[in-house]
């Protein structure tokens, strides 16, 4: 028996994965053989119109709406299996996605059902799929639960095991943003950026400072066509673990009354890359 969560909205199911061409009337016709419907929709495009391939189904009864929830879960419509969880609104908790577990390495033969199964004896799980293309299963899949604390287990328990001969990847989902902001953050480097020092700095005590951390190749500050300092720099180590440790410990330092930066010195591409990613995670925070 399908277990209600414990936010929800009303007795109405959000119905995701949809055929395009999958109308409101193909909603009415499955899901009133469940029981009498308050309302049912589907998401469109306000420009073209067309389907976003997701829409909601409301019951007057919550009974019918956990018996749509039990047994229409993962069937088909219009040849694709539908995903139905809970109709959530609460956009904050949406977007947090806290307790989205990200699972790798799945026998091919693994459906959406069997890995819910697999899945659901470590909490309440509100959405669950494995990802396809063209019908065939990618070998990797989705699991959300209600509680970040269920999630946590389920990867304590399911990572690492091996389930139908194959040893499955078990961690929490992160957006390809953050992804990517990790593979910047564990790319190795020796070049460290320094900036936001006084005029007065110099090389030598740019490297007095850092050779505290390692053994340093060239330390440089830049400078405008008179020979002016323009506050920022660069110090260069011979270990990628010194130049870590530098950048740990100086970066946010107080040297009178200028507040350094230090980080990984970084190309002019991976900079606007960067700066897209952090422009990315702004604007999403504030929607």
């Amino acid at each position: 028996m399908a277990v209600l969560p414990t936010l929800w909205l009303r007795y109405t199911l959000y119905v995701g994965d949809l055929h395009p061409e999958t109308t409101e009337a193909d909603l009415e016709t499955v899901f009133s053989m469940i029981g009498p419907l308050d309302s049912f929709g589907i998401r469109r495009d306000v420009v073209s119109g067309k389907s976003l391939c997701y829409g909601f189904v409301s019951f007057f009864c919550i009974s019918h709406a956990l018996k749509a929830l039990e047994f229409l879960n993962h069937t088909t419509l219009r040849g694709k299996p539908m995903r139905i969880m809970w109709w959530q609104r609460d956009i904050v908790l949406i977007k947090s996605g806290i307790g989205n577990v990200f699972v790798k390495n799945l026998p091919p033969s693994v459906t959406s059902v069997q890995l819910e199964s697999l899945f659901s004896k470590y909490g309440i799980i509100l959405s669950c799929k494995v990802a396809e293309e063209n019908g065939k299963s990618k070998c990797f899949g989705f699991v959300q639960f209600e509680t970040h604390n269920s999630a946590i287990s389920a990867i304590s328990s399911l990572h690492g095991a091996v389930f139908e001969g194959k040893k499955l990847y078990v961690s929490i989902f992160k957006k390809k943003e953050e992804r990517m902001m990790d593979l910047f953050n564990e790319q190795k480097f020796t070049n460290v950026y320094v900036k936001n020092f006084g005029y007065n700095m110099t090389e030598e005590l740019l490297r007095e400072m850092f050779s505290v951390y390692g053994n340093i190749n060239r330390a440089v500050i830049m400078r405008d066509e008179e020979g002016n300092s323009r506050g920022f720099g660069f110090v260069n180590f011979d270990f990628d673990e010194d130049a870590r440790k530098a950048v740990e410990v100086i970066n946010g330092q107080v040297i009178g009354s200028k507040k350094l930066y230090v980080g990984r010195a970084q190309k002019k591409a991976e900079r606007e890359r960067l700066l897209r990613i952090i422009r990315y995670h702004t604007h999403e925070g504030m929607c």
